[in-house]
């Protein structure tokens, strides 16, 4: 099967750049994969997998895409669709035009990832508190979008054999604005969960230390401003407490987002550069909490997540559409409001000083994602690639 791949791939500033590696490295050998990604993209191909270094992220980069799809021999094109679709949020809306042309061109069965469901109300909660507009204005943007959005959706879905999205929740939020008539085309298939490296050093966590921890490109709707105030806040209540940030541009997020450091005992060590997976495996297992206080409510998934639950590491997270669309409250981790550092704080204070909490939440993570290893979400695209083939 020639399998041709659309999608960002490091260091684009993206999770669904690691999606994409992780996916298709454990996909079978049998098949011919090349990846259609952007030009500084610093992956080398191995084996059965072709890196074509292609585009520059923008409004551009579909026509890029489209001069390079002409020249291959395609069965499968995947094409990787997020908000900012190859780098602009006008691609997501002219997604239609590039899926017609591709198809003129490759002949090739079209199966979309759909990375994000656009909605109305997750849009407007994004403009009315990152932009600062007038209610009005936000209104107005979110609504204009928002149609847009869905025609777009609509049409890809029609033009596609197949949309894929990650949860039930995604699933559900697309039935409500797309026709009846196309709902088979759409499969829910789990973002896959990492596997820990083995690793020769050992993990051992200073026992006078609470190590919390929270990684991934810092911007605003992260959360990281609550987290700080949260850890201020218990730092007043417990001792011996260190906050690890670990990730990229987090100094220039710093600077720009006027982040003020807690000015208690707590310890704070930030690491701000990308690091190999060993690395960074080592770190999470030297933790002891976890923190995902993110603010957005759009219709997605955590790619950090999915990197982190197979650590087993007790995991607190915001009460949004990404986390509880697939954990449970005070099962498999606990959850806050979003932006509330107040009630971020207790449930840390709570983990803290409750360790058979900490083993229950950890046990039943563990429990739960290890039915999303890679190996597993590859096998069930390559089963449905081979199906839609059967099926023409």
């Amino acid at each position: 099967m020639n399998i041709v791949v659309i999608s960002p791939t490091p260091p684009y500033n993206s999770g669904l750049s690691y999606y994409t590696l992780y996916l298709y490295s454990n996909f079978s050998k049998h098949h011919i994969i090349k990846i259609i990604t952007n030009r500084d993209s610093n992956i080398h191909g191995y084996n059965n997998i072709f890196i074509l270094k292609t585009f520059i992220p923008g409004l551009l980069a579909p026509w890029s895409c489209l001069r390079k799809i002409s020249s291959l021999s395609i069965d499968i094109l995947h094409i990787n669709v997020e908000y900012a679709f190859l780098g602009s949020w006008l691609n997501f809306i002219l997604l239609p035009l590039f899926i017609t042309i591709a198809k003129i061109l490759s002949r090739a069965k079209i199966v979309i990832t759909l990375h994000g469901v656009p909605n109305f109300w997750s849009l407007y909660h994004y403009l009315e508190w990152m932009t600062k507009f007038p209610t009005f204005i936000s209104f107005l943007l979110s609504f204009t979008y928002s149609i847009f959005s869905y025609i777009s959706i609509s049409l890809s879905c029609i033009l596609s054999n197949a949309i894929v999205v990650h949860t039930d929740l995604m699933k559900q939020a697309l039935t409500l604005f797309i026709s009846k008539r196309i709902l088979y085309k759409i499969h829910v298939i789990e973002h896959g969960s990492y596997k820990p490296t083995s690793s020769m050093e050992k993990a051992i966590s200073d026992k006078n230390t609470i190590t919390i921890l929270i990684f991934g490109y810092q911007r605003p709707s992260k959360g990281l401003k609550t987290l700080l105030k949260a850890v201020e806040e218990i730092g007043l209540q417990i001792d011996g407490l260190r906050l690890m940030i670990v990730g990229k541009k987090i100094h220039r997020f710093f600077e720009k987002n006027t982040v003020i450091l807690p000015s208690t005992h707590v310890k704070i060590e930030i690491i701000d550069k990308f690091l190999e997976e060993e690395i960074l495996d080592n770190i999470i297992r030297k933790s002891d909490i976890i923190v995902l206080p993110y603010e957005d409510m759009f219709y997605e998934v955590s790619g950090v997540l999915y990197r982190v639950a197979l650590f087993g590491k007790p995991i607190i997270c915001s009460n949004i559409p990404r986390f509880y669309s697939c954990l449970t409250d005070k099962v498999d981790a606990l959850f806050f409001s979003p932006g509330n550092h107040l009630e971020l704080a207790d449930r840390l204070y709570n983990l803290i000083k409750s360790p058979s909490l900490a083993k229950n939440l950890s046990r039943n993570i563990v429990k739960k994602f290890s039915h999303m290893t890679w190996e597993k979400v590859s096998r069930k695209y390559e089963k449905l690639f081979i199906n839609i083939l059967k099926s023409s």
